[in-house]
């Protein structure tokens, strides 16, 4: 959640020139989701077999697929963490997928995190966020997943849009441009924003698992595509994204 420097990924082949520029707005299938109800002792019990079924049977299709983009001692705790990924996203209204990328994104799926900003564990929850949220233990993977999740679903809520909910998670939610409908001209936030949209739709693509799932892609694709900014080497990031949103 602390503002950081990340990595710069390569894109999908395309130009700007061959971008649509449409909104893409939060997907229906998001903002219309029926929060599930799930147990804290069910979260818990995030190895265990009936829990995998559980997973199965509530959430969006994704399934765990490697990374490849990703180092093999990240991939080894993704790996561990994916289950409850999955279960906390659904209980949210979050494509697993997304989170997922949101979690390899701020923390290498590190639950002893502590960033230069003191943002904390495996969401870089900041120490006043965590306040608001009623994390106690911001160094449990669960409870800190649990509150960064509920976090990143109201700033879905407040903005409708992907990119400025990404955006707020990063930056605050309080910047006077995502009000506007930019994301924030912070070079740290706008590689934060791109960087996981586009590891999302990797994901998504990975993991397809049916019909259901395979929207779920499409809808991740449509996210990095539709977005003017991104070029294919993502090395700058110029324009923003009033002009061609998310």
């Amino acid at each position: 959640m602390a503002m950081q420097t990340h990595f710069e990924l390569n894109g999908f082949g395309h130009h700007v020139g061959d971008l649509p520029t449409r909104n893409f707005a939060i997907p229906d299938w998001i903002q219309s989701r029926t929060r599930a109800s799930i147990t804290k002792s069910g979260i818990q019990l995030g190895f265990e077999s009936d829990f995998r079924s559980w997973a199965s049977d509530h959430c969006d299709g994704a399934r765990y697929a490697a990374a490849w983009w990703l180092s093999r001692d990240v991939e080894s705790r993704r790996t561990l963490y994916f289950d409850q990924v999955s279960a906390i996203a659904c209980e949210f209204g979050l494509p697993t997928n997304l989170l997922d990328a949101v979690i390899a994104q701020e923390s290498g799926y590190k639950s002893w995190a502590i960033s230069t900003a003191g943002a904390m564990g495996i969401m870089q929850i900041m120490p006043g966020t965590a306040r608001l949220l009623g994390l106690v233990n911001p160094f449990d993977p669960v409870s800190n997943m649990r509150a960064g999740a509920r976090y990143l679903r109201q700033q879905f809520d407040r903005f409708g849009r992907v990119d400025l909910a990404l955006a707020a998670y990063n930056a605050g939610p309080e910047r006077r441009s995502l009000s506007a409908g930019y994301v924030p001209a912070i070079p740290e936030t706008r590689n934060y924003v791109r960087t996981i949209t586009t590891n999302w739709a990797r994901l998504a693509q990975l993991g397809v698992g049916g019909s259901d799932a395979t929207s779920r892609g499409e809808a991740a694709m449509v996210a990095v595509h539709a977005s003017g900014y991104r070029r294919v080497e993502l090395v700058r990031y110029d324009g923003l994204n009033a002009v061609n949103p998310m």
